[in-house]
């Protein structure tokens, strides 16, 4: 997108949460699992297999199911 992101929070499985301040429009962001958090501070299991990614943010909502074959 070429749309600054803001007040950026990724929901892994539904369970795990990461946060960054911004992405910058046509920017990326790379996450390890050690930087997601569960409800009582826990990092994810090492080897957890992401199944959903939600993306919430000022300028809207995405939900991801990883697993869902790509549409063409």
């Amino acid at each position: 997108s070429s749309v600054n992101w803001s007040d950026v929070r990724i929901k892994m499985n539904g369970t795990y949460t990461a946060y960054t301040p911004a992405i910058p429009g046509g920017g990326n962001l790379v996450l390890t699992l050690k930087q997601f958090a569960g409800p009582s501070g826990q990092v994810p299991p090492k080897g957890l297999q992401p199944a959903t990614v939600e993306i919430n943010c000022s300028q809207g909502l995405l939900l991801v199911d990883l697993n869902k074959p790509e549409e063409q």
